[in-house]
């Protein structure tokens, strides 16, 4: 019988840290695994220590999160932490920006 010491993965987080988002309202989206004991169910990200609810599609891996409300235009820190069924974590933290960026496919200023 194998123990299990390691911890599950996270990976492909969006938004990628450091990003500067239009969005003041951002989904929060990563893939978690456990190749040995599984993912436990309870998940947590927050977004400035603050707890946002989250989904998760076992079937994709797939975390993600939406806040129900709009955060300030600024700065902001995610943290993420994940737990195996044995009760090894794995944390991820980053920043990002929102209400800075330019919304996608938003039109150009035309030039004079």
């Amino acid at each position: 019988m194998r123990i299990d010491t390691i911890p599950p993965t996270i990976r492909e987080v969006t938004p990628i840290p450091n990003a500067n988002l239009s969005a003041l309202r951002p989904t929060v989206r990563c893939k978690v695994a456990d190749n040995l004991a599984g993912v436990r169910d309870s998940m947590e990200v927050r977004i400035d220590g603050q707890v946002v609810h989250s989904i998760y599609d076992p079937e994709d891996a797939l975390l993600t999160s939406t806040p129900y409300f709009d955060f300030a235009a600024g700065r902001h820190r995610l943290d993420i932490k994940v737990t195996d069924r044995v009760g090894n974590q794995r944390h991820y933290s980053s920043e990002f920006s929102t209400g800075t960026g330019k919304a996608p496919g938003s039109p150009k200023k035309k030039r004079r």
